[in-house]
């Protein structure tokens, strides 16, 4: 499987709206940067208005990442 195959079967099988899903909404902007590094496209690696040069850029991402994988907790739990 292709990364992108792999992120439609994660929005077929367990995500109920993936418009609104942070966690798939990150993994194609990861391989969208993926596709700019594999096409020698560096100037477009940017995340955040932050270049990849930066190490802001990679510790955003990084954050973002581990946020959206975080599981959702319901918002009346006491």
């Amino acid at each position: 499987m292709t990364f992108g195959q792999k992120i439609n079967f994660i929005e077929q099988q367990y995500i109920k709206n993936p418009k609104f899903d942070d966690y798939v909404k990150l993994l194609k902007t990861i391989k969208l940067l993926r596709n700019h590094l594999a096409h020698g496209r560096l100037e477009k690696l940017v995340y955040k208005n932050y270049r990849f040069s930066d190490p802001r850029a990679c510790l955003i991402l990084l954050v973002d990442f581990m946020n959206a994988a975080k599981p959702k907790t319901p918002k009346n739990v006491s």
